[in-house]
């Protein structure tokens, strides 16, 4: 599903590019771009939770550490992708970093 989605947004996003004219009020295009990573968030079929609580004690772990990139201004967007059985990307976040 995740690589569906990826295309399509690809397709979207090209078909947008072509299908605008040039205007005289074109926004200039920066000299110096800004570097993004995309980070997939694998699901580790391997993984037992000890108990109820640890799951959702390393779950809400989780959730926080994401805010916090956000909030700091690391991340852009972060989120999960689906929690299906047998999906193996689960969750997505586009960082702003330079490496």
């Amino acid at each position: 599903m995740f690589h569906r989605t990826l295309a399509l947004a690809a397709v979207l996003f090209t078909a947008s590019l072509v299908s605008h004219p040039t205007r005289a009020q074109d926004i200039a295009i920066p000299r110096q771009w800004s570097t993004h990573f995309a980070w997939l968030l694998v699901a580790n079929p391997e993984y037992s939770p000890i108990s109820k609580s640890a799951d959702s004690a390393l779950t809400a772990a989780h959730v926080q550490y994401r805010l916090r990139l956000q909030t700091d201004g690391h991340a852009i967007v972060a989120g999960g992708l689906g929690d299906g059985p047998g999906e193996h990307i689960i969750g997505l976040t586009i960082l702003r970093a330079g490496s």
